[in-house]
């Protein structure tokens, strides 16, 4: 696999972009895919001045807002799954059923 593309991991940087570097967060990719995007002129001004701002290129920025944007559909997701566990009810969310089985397997007394 060549290294000639990076992309940020949305779970990294949902969770620890204040805390790192961003070299520190940066992770290799196949190749890196081109895109034409059209906006409004204002929001491409806006988005030029943000990107200044933030003392990073419109491609950077837009990358990292895709893949926070991406982030925030999983955890949406992974939240509106846990709910309907929640609502099934204690009896059909009960796993203790299963805990000999798994003390079996780990070997665990």
């Amino acid at each position: 696999m060549g290294l000639t593309g990076w992309m940020l991991s949305p779970r990294f940087v949902l969770k620890s972009i204040a805390m790192r570097p961003v070299n520190a967060i940066l992770q290799p990719t196949m190749t890196a895919k081109t895109l034409t995007l059209r906006l409004h002129p204002e929001n491409y001004e806006r988005a030029v001045a943000l990107a200044d701002r933030r003392h990073q290129s419109l491609n950077r920025l837009f990358q990292e807002g895709l893949e926070l944007l991406i982030a925030q559909e999983q955890d949406k997701q992974l939240f509106d799954d846990f709910s309907l566990i929640a609502e099934a009810g204690e009896e059909e969310t009960d796993v203790d059923f299963a805990l000999p089985g798994q003390l079996q397997a780990t070997d665990a007394k």
